[in-house]
């Protein structure tokens, strides 16, 4: 891949015309030739393919599950596929007709047998045992055992890997290893309403991740029981709203955290979450046990407030927290526990007056709020939010630092000042607001470089198997002047990504120590996955394990003490992870000789 760059100082249009790629001074078309699968034109307005008017049949759903699998396994692994012989996101629109129009089974398979290539004599290479760390186990392939040609084929892509590069992937850096996707695109003029484009895109993507989502293997079963539910879902989103709401639905099955939309109305998972006209008072909360607690309320209302700190609410208009997540949950992104992070959502509600069921201290009461729009947001616009220092000393010698407010330089003074201090309480409740922070931390906090957990990479020549990364990152540099005294990270549900390797860092600190709730486990770096009609997602692309062999998906940074929302520590003002944080590094400085 070749990549061009125009660079000016000025505002305005560039025109490029007529350029030509010279290698060895001869055109580059007559080097490299283009491969077949670039000068299939049939289907580049149209996939020419509809469903009839009444729902898919049983029947039918299961032919359509049979060649998504089928198609997938031969894009990834067969070698004329693999090399580019066909465009094989048109090949699909030839097999498609098949499901419909075949009279039974038998004469389905042989119709679809047609469409896919043989392999030939060349050489196979079985997989190699080592170094693998996650796969999945075509369980799918054995119930077609009675289809004995069929099944042959099946097995031998299974088994034996091919020598051809992939027309369809690589990676985009050597060292990391990271998958992207090549000659794939999101067919952006392609309208939702074609039935063929919108088949594509729900088995480009379901194959996408069955063999290159680092954790599928801990989903294989689930993403396999799915696809027919979601096999007509797609069949019958024909407009662009019911098409993109099938997109976010099968992405949240992922519940990555990660993941998130591009080409879409509706931008994110939030929005479908929150629904078109809802209303929410303009305070903190979040989720604990099926119950929303209030951890601040931003705009204190001019008469009075109805609700406080430290309230727990278990309904909203009499139904249940725990009836709403059911409901929306299949627009949640997110995983559970602390790392669902739409409580504000479950709270939300028509209209401009709500009842909110809810437990202060022993009792339990209904509370009606009226005019809220008027008296919690109106009045309330001038009124000024406290400021959050980022940096500030507390007693006992103690420095406090918020991760998600100070960049790298500003961490790095603020370091300084802690060299004689008992402890240093990293606040990683958030994002960081500079992702790069780990290795300045680390610098800080380490005598010698460390790993402190590892990566794994999608096999290019055997897609559905993840191996070790033989390059790992280390953090820290040598310093015999390291800081010797405790190091504790505070994290919750906020922290995913970027969050969680800065929280791992520091918890891996001679003297490091985490405490608060389980984070989001999406510590690799993203991938990108188109759909069709310029719709696109991103999920996880990268595994990531401790050195002991555990995986970090879903549960996230490794906690050594558990500290979660306690009501009536919000009601007194008081942040129980901080303060938990403060009892262990003077805990840890008195059983210092």
């Amino acid at each position: 891949m070749f990549r061009i760059t125009v660079q000016g100082s000025q505002r305005g249009a560039t025109y490029l015309r007529n350029i030509n790629v010279l290698l060895d001074g001869k055109p580059m078309d007559e080097c490299c030739p283009l491969p077949p699968a670039n000068t299939d034109h049939e289907f580049d307005t149209s996939s020419m393919f509809s469903f009839r008017d009444q729902p898919l049949t049983d029947v039918e759903v299961e032919r359509l599950v049979l060649i998504c699998k089928v198609w997938g396994l031969y894009k990834y692994r067969h070698p004329a596929v693999r090399s580019g012989q066909y465009d094989w996101n048109y090949q699909l629109f030839r097999m498609l007709p098949a499901a419909l129009s075949t009279r039974n089974d038998r004469e389905f398979v042989k119709e679809l047998m047609q469409w896919l290539p043989e392999r030939g004599k060349e050489e196979r290479f079985t997989p190699m045992a080592d170094s693998i760390v996650a796969q999945v186990h075509f369980n799918w392939i054995r119930p077609y055992k009675k289809e004995r040609r069929l099944y042959r084929r099946l097995v031998d892509l299974q088994e034996n890997s091919s020598g051809e590069p992939c027309y369809y992937l690589g990676y985009m850096q050597d060292i990391v290893r990271h998958t992207y996707f090549y000659n794939e695109t999101c067919y952006d003029s392609i309208p939702p309403s074609d039935d063929g484009y919108r088949m594509l895109g729900l088995f480009r993507f379901w194959n996408m991740m069955y063999y290159f989502h680092p954790y599928m293997y801990q989903m294989e079963e689930k993403w396999e029981r799915i696809l027919p539910d979601y096999i007509r879902l797609f069949a019958a989103a024909r407009d662009r709203e019911a098409f993109e709401e099938a997109c976010v639905r099968i992405t949240c099955e992922l519940r990555d955290t990660h993941s998130d939309f591009y080409g879409f109305k509706k931008k994110k998972a939030a929005d479908a979450m929150r629904g078109e006209s809802t209303t929410w008072l303009p305070f903190d909360c979040v989720l604990k046990d099926d119950k929303v607690v209030i951890t601040d309320i931003f705009r204190q209302p001019v008469d009075s407030c109805e609700l406080q700190e430290g309230d727990v609410i278990v309904a909203v208009n009499h139904k249940s927290i725990a009836e709403i997540r059911k409901e929306k949950r299949i627009y949640n992104n997110l995983g559970d526990g602390s790392a669902d992070q739409y409580a504000i959502y479950y709270v939300g509600f028509d209209g401009d007056s709500v009842i909110y069921t809810i437990e202060r201290g022993n009792e339990s009461m209904d509370v009606a709020i009226h005019n809220v729009n008027e008296r919690y947001w109106e009045k309330g616009k001038n009124v000024e939010t406290p400021i959050h220092e980022p940096s500030r000393m507390l007693k006992d010698s103690i420095l406090y630092l918020d991760i998600t407010l100070l960049n790298s330089e500003e961490l790095r003074t603020h370091m300084k000042r802690a060299e004689n201090c008992k402890g240093i309480i990293f606040d990683m409740r958030g994002y960081p607001k500079e992702w790069t922070c780990s290795n300045t931390i680390a610098s800080f906090l380490y005598p010698h470089p460390k790993a402190v957990f590892y990566y794994t990479y999608a096999d290019y020549w055997q897609p559905g198997i993840f191996r070790k990364n033989p390059n790992v990152e280390l953090f820290g540099t040598e310093n015999p002047d390291y800081y010797k005294g405790t190091a504790v990270v505070l994290v919750n549900g906020l922290a995913m990504s970027a969050a969680e390797r800065v929280a791992t860092v520091i918890g891996n600190a001679p003297k490091g120590h985490v405490i608060g709730e389980p984070t989001c486990g999406t510590l690799g770096l993203v991938l990108y996955v188109p759909f069709v009609s310029g719709v696109a997602t991103r999920i996880t692309g990268q595994g990531v394990y401790w050195p002991d062999g555990t995986c970090t998906y879903p549960g996230g940074v490794k906690i050594d003490q558990y500290v979660y929302p306690d009501p009536e520590a919000i009601r007194q003002g008081k942040d129980a992870m901080l303060e938990e944080a403060v009892k262990y590094i003077r805990a840890q400085s008195e059983d210092m000789p």
